[in-house]
């Protein structure tokens, strides 16, 4: 959607905390902007860097009791990154339709979602053991609406047991054998 007013663009007063809607996503999860907005505009109360704004989590809402929850899973995330690394055209298209044209990601050979892709700062979090599973989750999350046909390693049969497993299995013994003899 458009933003009203519009943001101009030959000046930057009027961005950021001085805009409504702008300064309503920028502001920090679980902070109300409507308690806040005259501070936070006017410049009497700054935000730091370990308050995230809210247009980071999903239907900008945030859980305070599992703030794992919806973080970068944002709509405008989602459009943002297609945008940058799909084509600018891809951002409107709905989930699960891919765009013809080969943008930033097909040139590159990019086939699936990075930490790094989503966010560089954020990964400084995300390397963080406790919290493997869920950035599995949400790597998985993330290819399922940049890349839909991307098929995660988690869904495919395991290769031990299989055919392949088992020739690679006899081919190990049998160059014992033939190294033992």
């Amino acid at each position: 959607g458009h933003l009203t007013p519009p943001l101009n663009r030959l000046t930057k007063f009027g961005r950021g905390f001085g805009h409504d809607r702008t300064g309503e996503l920028l502001c920090p999860a679980g902070v109300d902007w409507k308690n806040l907005e005259t501070k936070l505009s006017s410049g009497e109360k700054v935000v730091v860097g370990h308050h995230w704004p809210i247009f980071i989590y999903a239907n900008n809402e945030f859980d305070s009791n599992d703030p794992w929850k919806g973080l970068l899973r944002s709509g405008l995330l989602i459009k943002a990154f297609k945008h940058v690394f799909i084509a600018p055209s891809s951002a409107d298209l709905a989930d699960g339709t891919v765009t013809t044209k080969s943008g930033n990601a097909k040139i590159h050979g990019m086939k699936r979602t990075t930490k790094a892709s989503i966010v560089y700062i954020a990964t400084q979090t995300l390397e963080n053991p406790v919290h493997n599973r869920l950035v599995l989750d949400l790597l998985v999350w993330w290819d399922s609406k940049i890349f839909p046909h991307y098929v995660p390693e988690a869904t495919m049969i395991p290769l031990e047991g299989s055919p392949l497993d088992r020739i690679q299995q006899m081919a190990a013994e049998s160059a014992l054998t033939v190294l033992s003899s």
